[in-house]
């Protein structure tokens, strides 16, 4: 995966795209390679990239795969600190989310209804 990203850049002279960026995150999420996660948010921070809500969707579902909360809960803060608005797969994961909690049933029931109230929610 690297090589390709540098070849990309290097030989090509083309900088990746907002979908390889989330192709990458969603390939070294499945790995837990989260090193690696981190480095690939400060490249696209170095590029002067903002994480959109394809980005976010991609970590939020690799980091409920591996169950790894915390990152789940700070990613969630950060879109929410952007102003990110929210997609109806993005809706979908907080809810898969938060109802692994049992004391966070309000939580889902607020997100249940918030989704209901979008006439067509972004996809």
């Amino acid at each position: 995966v690297d090589l390709v990203r540098d070849e990309m850049k290097n030989s090509a002279g083309v900088s990746p795209t907002a979908k390889v960026f989330t192709s990458l995150l969603t390939v070294y999420g499945k790995a837990r390679l989260w090193d690696r996660v981190d480095g690939i948010l400060e490249e696209m921070r170095s590029l002067s990239l903002e994480l959109e809500v394809q980005h976010y969707g991609a970590l939020f579902s690799v980091f409920l795969s591996a169950n790894e909360w915390h990152r789940f809960i700070q990613t969630e803060q950060r879109m929410e600190q952007a102003g990110i608005p929210h997609n109806i797969v993005t809706y979908c994961l907080l809810i898969r989310f938060y109802h692994k909690d049992p004391t966070q049933v309000q939580k889902v029931v607020e997100i249940w209804k918030h989704l209901r109230t979008l006439s067509r929610p972004q996809l």
